[in-house]
């Protein structure tokens, strides 16, 4: 991914709308390598302070063209619908499509951005980032954000990546059980039947990898690998995802302060302010680029889940039993 130079200036956020209510993954280099693609590709750094109150206004993109701002979900209410928005594919040159599930005309699948305060209940999220947090308490990135993969077992520590589970059981530290990794499994379940009905997919959807927790703080980036502010694109960065979601496990205003996630298009930018509970989901193509605006104060926590329509590229749940062993957890490919 090329990097971009940001301007750094302070703004304000969009008006609210008032109807708004692989095989083993043991070692430190894969961890690494994994982790550096992740940290990258989580958002784009600016540094302005939001609220759902203030007027929008023009912001440069990442290429320096002002961009207007249309608010698509706020903090300060729940949903009562949910909110969809259609934008024309860009299938990447000799892009293989897979019947009844890839987005495009030939499959009369719409490429879309599609969020929802009606996935999740909050509690559920609530649930899940206290099973984030023991387990990143393991850990912790040097500077911007910290990383956990449940899949392959990666945390985040200081500059380098560590198995989670063999830390744990190093430390004498018991931080999970069959409970946390059903609750991970059902929300996963829940986002993958979201995708199915909102993008119309009738094939099979598959799980893929990175899948991952993702905790930011106000903390500046030390390394490359913290600076987590680029404009990116998803199938670029990653290259199996047809469809993206962020489940939202804290909410911008009350748990943080900034962190708004921002879909650029040539003259105007979409934000989604996050919100416990709320899902985010969008095709993954050139269609949507997008990034998040910096962590000013607080933290804020979100669990990226991932399908493929390629089962190639698909990956087992995490297993619980295999995970308190402290070995690696297997990302099994068909």
């Amino acid at each position: 991914m090329t990097e971009t130079t940001m301007r750094r200036r302070r703004g304000a956020p969009a008006k609210e709308s008032k109807t708004a209510k692989s095989g083993p993954q043991g070692s430190a280099a894969h961890y690494v390598v994994v982790t550096a693609v992740v940290i990258l590709a989580i958002g784009a750094f600016k540094f302005t302070l939001s609220s759902d109150k203030a007027a929008g206004d023009a912001r440069d993109n990442a290429f320096g063209v002002p961009l207007r701002q249309e608010l698509l979900a706020g903090a300060s209410n729940t949903l009562e619908k949910d909110v969809t928005r259609t934008v024309r594919c860009k299938l990447g040159k000799g892009q293989q499509t897979i019947p009844a599930c890839s987005a495009g005309k030939k499959n009369k699948i719409a490429c879309k951005r599609f969020v929802s305060d009606n996935v999740l209940p909050p509690e559920d999220a609530i649930e899940l980032r206290t099973f984030a947090s023991k387990l990143m308490a393991l850990g912790g990135g040097s500077g911007g954000p910290t990383i956990l993969d449940l899949h392959s077992s990666a945390l985040s520590l200081e500059d380098n990546f560590v198995n989670v589970f063999e830390r744990a059981k190093a430390l004498g530290i018991s931080v999970y059980n069959e409970k946390d990794f059903a609750l991970y499994k059902r929300a996963k379940r829940a986002v993958q039947t979201a995708v199915v009905n909102a993008f119309g997919v009738r094939g099979d959807l598959f799980l893929t990898k990175p899948t991952f927790f993702s905790r930011i703080g106000n903390k500046s980036a030390i390394t490359e690998n913290d600076e987590y502010w680029h404009t990116h694109v998803d199938r670029y960065t990653y290259g199996s995802f047809d469809y993206t979601c962020l489940l939202y496990l804290s909410t911008m205003g009350e748990d943080f302060d900034g962190g708004e996630f921002l879909f650029e298009d040539q003259d105007v930018a979409q934000v989604v302010h996050p919100r416990t509970g709320r899902v985010s989901c969008f095709t993954s193509g050139a269609e949507n680029p997008h990034r998040i605006e910096p962590v000013v104060a607080g933290v804020r926590y979100a669990l990226t889940i991932a399908f493929t329509c390629d089962k190639r590229q698909s990956i087992a749940d995490p297993n619980p039993t295999s995970a308190s062993t402290g070995e690696a957890i297997p990302d099994t490919r068909g």
